[in-house]
């Protein structure tokens, strides 16, 4: 059996406005969870979503020979 370590995740420091802080402090009492770690989980959740999505189009564009800035296929 493999015994694996999880290394420690990066340190990164938002500002975010007094409607999305009120939200969060919401949502996190609901969750019965530390803002920071629903914060944390929602970036994450957010920003791999958004970047699943460029991947599956730019490989879409690519399947139909669109490539460069314009979208104009290359030959």
């Amino acid at each position: 059996m493999r015994c694996t370590v999880s290394l420690p995740k990066p340190d990164l420091h938002i500002r975010i406005s007094t409607e999305a802080k009120a939200a969060l402090a919401l949502l996190a009492d609901v969750e019965q969870a530390p803002e920071s770690v629903l914060a944390a989980r929602l970036l994450e959740e957010s920003i791999l979503g958004k970047a699943h999505i460029l991947k599956v189009a730019a490989r879409h564009l690519r399947h139909l020979g669109l490539s460069g800035n314009e979208g104009e296929a290359h030959a």
